[in-house]
């Protein structure tokens, strides 16, 4: 044990002092931030209002569009013909033209005359707003009031009652895909970055024949498991330092530009669809109180509990892997047995995109069971509360499965770490597994 402490050591303080873990850690917030920065720049940039001369023949748009949205309306009785000519010297953005033909019940031939293409954040929002000046208009002639039909027209929200042991409570499908889809992909993230980089020191040490000097001081598989867990620790560190800086840059620039952040949501809410897009991100949050309501159901303890359960198993299965593909290898990474082990975690990734549109079909529950999926698949569908048997049962199949795979990583990794110069076949490598050592 004490050994493997030694190389635990080895490994963390090697990696954390190197300048490219120090740039990553440092330039990952500051990449963020920049990325919040330059979309407030697009925003103030693009928040310039036009001024629009509206030029309607028929009356029915006159004096009923408001100024809103950076967008600002002036009417004119002067002909078309001479408002194209004057209005750029009038200092106005375009024309809004209503041919005096138009008609209410077919709403085509309004023109937007400009020397400059009109943005779609406000195109659609002149459109919503001369659609809704014909809707009241036409609604008023048959004598119903906008009103009325509001009423009428207003959607069905549904509130979902999770049923368990401890009760009944209130559900949030959005909440839950979001929950889901953040600890799921984070896991899949790390699984491909510190496995990678577990296979990529094992390459190195065994190209370099540092491996020779080690092994000769300690087992084989303390070497491995020293390996794996000093770079986890690595992972974490920096994980832990990305939360704190995202989170302080972020407490930072979201009260300075609290203003700008309202105004780029209403932006969303511009586009075609927007916000309807909104509320489906949102998971139904008609207002900020349902959104707290929502997020105060959630066992904070027991969801962090479950993504470092997942996230260090996912993390030491398939770094277990990586370690012996990268023993088996010769001089350069083996694309076979490397599709080997990142197949099941594909899988597991649009296994879990399926989980919000059924979080509980058989599919789900076995991938969520089954160590190589699990870490994923489970993460994605914690949030809709599965059984607790299913999680039990995922727990202990995954701590089973590590420990399955970590015997046979080591297996692969003893005899692998000290051969040079060869490519391994798999039907070779599965040989490996059944060597007998004194």
């Amino acid at each position: 044990m004490n050994k493997i402490l030694i190389i635990i050591k080895r490994e963390y303080v090697t990696r954390v002092r190197k300048k490219l873990f120090i740039i990553t850690t440092i330039l990952t917030p500051v990449g963020f931030a920049s990325i919040f920065l330059v979309q407030m720049f697009l925003s103030s940039v693009s928040s310039e209002t036009k001024k629009i001369i509206v030029a309607d023949e028929t009356g029915i748009f006159k004096n009923k569009l408001e100024n809103k949205d950076h967008l600002e309306f002036s009417y004119s009785d002067i002909k078309f013909e001479e408002l194209k000519k004057q209005f750029k010297e009038k200092g106005y953005s375009g024309i809004l033209h209503v041919p005096a033909d138009f008609n209410m019940y077919t709403p085509e031939g309004i023109e937007y005359f400009s020397d400059e293409q009109l943005g779609l954040g406000p195109q659609s929002g002149i459109e919503d707003m001369l659609t809704d000046i014909i809707r009241t208009d036409k609604l008023e002639k048959i004598d119903i009031s906008p009103t009325l039909v509001d009423q009428l027209s207003k959607s069905v929200s549904l509130n979902t009652i999770v049923v368990s042991e401890q009760g009944e409570k209130a559900g949030n499908t959005g909440l839950a895909s979001g929950i889901g889809f953040i600890m799921g992909t984070i896991i899949y993230i790390v699984m491909f970055i510190y496995g990678g980089m577990v296979m990529r020191g094992v390459l190195e040490e065994k190209n370099n024949r540092i491996a020779e000097v080690i092994i000769s001081s300690v087992k084989p598989f303390e070497m491995m498991m020293g390996k794996i867990i000093g770079i986890a620790m690595v992972g974490l560190t920096q994980f832990v330092l990305w939360i704190i800086l995202i989170g302080g840059i972020f407490f930072v620039l979201g009260s300075m530009y609290s203003n700008q952040i309202q105004e780029m949501q209403q932006a969303q809410q511009m586009m075609p669809g927007g916000q309807m897009q909104m509320q489906q991100q949102m998971g139904g949050w008609d207002t900020y109180g349902k959104m707290q309501e929502s997020v105060s159901t959630i066992n904070i303890p027991w969801m962090v509990f479950i993504f470092l359960f997942y996230f260090l198993g996912g993390y030491f299965i398939y770094a277990s892997l990586f370690a012996a593909v990268g023993a088996a290898t010769g001089d350069e990474p083996d694309t076979s047995l490397n599709l080997i082990i990142t197949i099941p975690v594909i899988i597991s990734f649009f296994i879990m995109m399926n989980v919000p549109n059924e979080p509980h079909s058989t599919l789900a529950v076995f991938a969520s069971i089954f160590p190589l999926t699990s870490p994923i698949v489970m993460a994605g569908r914690i949030g809709f509360e599965p059984p607790m048997w299913q999680v039990i049962a995922s727990m202990v199949s995954l701590i089973v499965g590590f420990l399955l795979i970590v015997w046979m990583a080591a297996k692969i990794y003893r005899t692998g770490i000290l051969m040079y110069g060869k490519k391994n076949s798999l039907r070779e490598v599965v040989k490996w597994l059944f060597y007998k050592y004194n």
